[in-house]
């Protein structure tokens, strides 16, 4: 359960490994950074846009699903 949530769309200030595709956020890229506390840890991730907004239109991708690599852009493991 999370206490605590926030999310931003930052352009990367450096180069970053996307979470969920694992591909490379490149410096300058516009990305969704979110952090908060879940299950009493911190936590960080940055995740493309592309890959954030498959995300938000698939209604059965489960969070909980964590280490699984996806096609970029997609909801499909690769």
């Amino acid at each position: 359960m999370s206490n605590f949530y926030n999310i931003t769309y930052p352009a990367a200030r450096k180069q970053y490994k996307c979470d969920h595709c694992t591909e490379i956020i490149k410096k300058g890229e516009k990305h969704s950074r979110q952090t908060g506390i879940y299950c009493g840890s911190w936590y960080e991730i940055r995740i493309h846009q592309e890959c954030q907004e498959a995300i938000n239109n698939d209604k059965y991708w489960d969070p909980e699903l964590v280490g699984i690599r996806y096609k970029r852009g997609t909801t499909k493991e690769v």
